[in-house]
């Protein structure tokens, strides 16, 4: 049989985990468990030790390199910079064609197919289970992704189109 003893908050008997040995004073009830927590942070406290998020000071060192790494490289900064201006234009132009076919109905899921030749394919699947795939052209391709060859086409704006397939 396990050995019992009384919790130092609620004072009721519980099971000792043998595994604990004698440092076990604490029972698993909630409000028992908060309490434990509780001192223990307040000791934790008293004394002066802080305890850092695991990481943390791996991601400070990174960051330090990173922006030694950067002041360094002026051509990284560059690129870097060019390549964050793309992201979010496509990110700009992906938002405002799915809200422009939201009219067909409310997006249950998006999908997106990004082809540096073709452009980005968004494939909008609405809750009702219709499917409209909104192309945005590529840099290197005026027309686009995807034919839609045999379907409807809606204009969704300036340099998009969307495909409403049949679902």
């Amino acid at each position: 049989m396990a050995e019992q003893r009384r919790c130092v908050h609620c004072d009721a008997l519980f099971d000792v985990n043998w595994r604990s040995g004698e440092s076990h004073l604490w029972c698993g009830k909630a409000g028992c468990q908060r309490e434990r927590k509780r001192r223990a942070q307040r000791a934790r406290r008293a004394k002066g030790e802080v305890r850092e998020a695991p990481g943390m000071a791996a991601r400070q060192k990174h960051a330090a390199f990173m922006k030694a790494y950067r002041r360094d490289r002026p051509a990284y900064r560059e690129r870097e910079r060019v390549a964050r201006k793309r992201l979010r234009a496509a990110a700009k132009h992906r938002w405002s064609a799915v809200s422009e076919a939201g009219s067909i109905g409310t997006a249950a899921t998006v999908y997106v197919d990004e082809d540096p030749e073709a452009g980005t394919r968004l494939r909008v699947v609405t809750a009702n289970g219709r499917v409209v795939t909104i192309c945005v052209p590529g840099p290197e391709s005026a027309r686009g992704a995807a034919s839609g060859v045999g379907l409807p086409e809606t204009p969704v704006g300036p340099g998009f189109r969307a495909v409403i397939e049949a679902g």
